[in-house]
């Protein structure tokens, strides 16, 4: 099973309101450029996040320095408000975050930095990978078993995020029995917590899911 999940890289709109260094110099040349990704290290957006600081600068004229921080929490949240209220705003910091919009979307009252003053200037379509258990009774070999499952439980991120929404959506449509446990930091604790066996399901993107092999 697979869900489309889009993945949006964001500058802040006020990045943009800086002078150019001068005519003949590249803005960011000697400059050292700051990705901030919005969940905790190991996860789906981190492993895309870091893939992207590893090349980008090669595209920006100057070719700064770019360096990786992480700031996770409230199912991304915290790391998207922050670009907006307390980031630089000299041009030196920029956002890889996944269901940041959605969550907008659900509750723009959670921000208090408007996401629509942000400056979206790239996105990365992807696909969702949903893994389980094969021990999870009767057994799981196909599938399609998944619709003879029993005690499954399902990890998520945070109630309101899109991983979450998502899974829940499609277990509803499909009729399943599950127990929902959400609240991991990222899908590299939630991993974490499906190899201890304190969920049975869940799901990566496939650069994570991939990272596993």
């Amino acid at each position: 099973m697979s869900r489309k999940m889009l993945s949006v890289l964001v500058f802040a709109a006020l990045l943009f309101g800086v002078s150019a260094a001068g005519a003949d110099e590249p803005f960011y040349k000697g400059k050292q450029l700051t990705l901030l990704i919005n969940f905790a290290a190991g996860g789906p957006t981190d492993i895309e996040g870091r893939l992207l600081a590893k090349h980008i600068a090669k595209h920006i004229d100057g070719h700064p320095a770019v360096i990786v921080e992480n700031k996770d929490g409230a199912a991304g949240m915290v790391g998207a408000a922050y670009l907006g209220e307390i980031g630089p705003r000299d041009g030196t910091m920029f956002g890889y975050f996944t269901g940041t919009a959605w969550a907008y979307l659900i509750d723009p009252a959670k921000f208090r930095a408007d996401l629509r003053n942000y400056e979206f200037v790239g996105y990365q379509p992807g696909t969702t990978v949903y893994y389980m258990r094969a021990d999870v009774p009767p057994g799981m070999k196909a599938a399609t078993d998944i619709m003879k499952a029993q005690g499954l439980i399902m990890g998520g991120l945070g109630a309101d995020s899109s991983k979450d929404l998502l899974q829940r959506l499609t277990f509803d449509m499909l009729g399943l029995k599950y127990r929902y446990v959400t609240g991991y930091r990222s899908s590299s604790t939630a991993r974490l917590a499906l190899e201890n066996g304190e969920i049975n399901m869940h799901s990566e993107s496939t650069p994570s899911y991939f990272g596993l092999c």
